[in-house]
């Protein structure tokens, strides 16, 4: 039980800790060490499933933007554990969507605190740093402490010990990096090692933003919009509201890249929707932000140009390189994206341009030159 208890500690096993201190009551009792059992058994009090406890009906009623409530939730948890990870990190992040900057700091350095305070390991401390700077990245739009997060992740990741939970958890943190470091190969690379399984934590709506996210940033736009348009009706049917104002104006972002049939109309009705949420939950950085992406919107834009046959920018640049003579690998070396996404640009490509094969394609390159504006 000695040992069971020690390990407990290391593997963050809560619940292990009380069965084995029970087993250790027992012992030391039949062996006539009362001193020791008395000592064990004051420690039995569950703490973690009253703060555990707390932390889920906090969790529920932030996902319906109930921040009151919320809040209440997770002062009860943290009166009984001041020191749960899972608390103070859920704090963090309610209290920074809620526009409590100040509050939202306060309670990320108790995390950070509460980190440095336990053996360097696959534990939940680090997990919640890892997962939690990048959310408030996302959300203030400030992107410090990222080596923090870096390094609390590579932690999770480099363990043997580590379970598939917390690897999870430090590649969902690192996907939002990569979306706030625009750094498209990164972007790439968390998508597909995502996307085959599903991520601890996290209700679909959440799986389906971060995936439109990752999508945006390698320069799938289609993709993207397909993940966001299913996020955005899972929060309908949940009644997830803090989710559905994020997704409806990330969807308002993206469209404009795609720049299909209605996209414009599309875009300002999401907006519209975003603010009327983030307005009556009083999420003040998305409500800024919603207001930024109206007035870029509204505002005259660029005439942008339009290629043949629907192409897209990012397709126009690989049918140029195609043309050349470039290979998949050196088109993704050129264009700092993956031989993969070459090889879905060139399929989209020669399904628009109605081509068998890059021969084809450039041909139809050589007949378009001008509408191409090829060099």
């Amino acid at each position: 039980s000695t040992r069971a208890i020690t390990l407990s500690h290391q593997m963050y096993d809560p619940r292990t800790d009380l069965a084995a201190r029970y087993i250790s009551v027992l012992a030391l009792r039949d062996i006539g060490n009362l001193q020791d059992a008395a000592q064990h058994a004051s420690t039995m009090r569950d703490h973690f499933w009253l703060s555990q406890s707390s932390w889920v009906s906090e969790l529920v009623s932030s996902c319906k933007g109930d921040w009151d409530a919320a809040r209440n939730f997770n002062d009860g948890g943290l009166a009984v554990s001041p020191n749960a990870a899972t608390l103070l990190s859920s704090r963090v992040k309610l209290e920074y969507e809620s526009g409590q900057f100040d509050e939202g700091a306060r309670f990320l350095e108790r995390l950070l605190a509460t980190a440095h305070s336990v053996p360097i390991g696959p534990v939940f401390e680090y997990a919640s740093v890892a997962n939690t700077i990048p959310v408030v990245a996302r959300i203030t739009g400030m992107l410090d402490r990222f080596d923090l997060a870096e390094k609390a992740a590579e932690t999770l990741l480099l363990s043997p010990q580590a379970s598939h939970t917390f690897s999870k958890i430090a590649q969902t943190g690192l996907a939002m990096n990569a979306v706030m470091l625009k750094d498209t190969a990164m972007c790439e690379e968390t998508y597909y090692r995502l996307l085959p399984d599903e991520v601890p934590f996290r209700h679909p709506t959440v799986r389906d933003l971060q995936r439109g996210l990752l999508a945006r940033g390698m320069g799938e736009v289609d993709k993207s919009i397909d993940h966001f348009e299913h996020a955005s009706s899972l929060c309908r049917q949940s009644g997830f509201r803090p989710d559905l104002a994020w997704t409806c104006h990330d969807y308002a972002e993206t469209l404009p890249q795609r720049n299909g049939s209605g996209d414009d109309d599309l875009a300002k009705s999401l907006l519209t929707e975003s603010r009327s949420i983030s307005s009556q939950l009083g999420m003040r950085p998305l409500m800024d932000r919603v207001t930024a992406l109206q007035e870029k919107l509204d505002a005259p834009a660029p005439k942008a140009p339009a290629y043949p046959n629907g192409l897209t920018e990012r397709e126009v640049e690989v049918l140029r390189l195609v043309a050349s003579g470039k290979s998949n690998p050196e088109i993704g070396g050129e264009l700092f994206i993956s031989p993969r996404t070459v090889t879905t640009h060139v399929s989209n490509i020669l399904n628009k341009i109605n081509a068998a094969n890059r021969v084809e394609a450039t041909g139809y390159a050589v007949r378009e030159g001008p509408g191409l504006v090829l060099p």
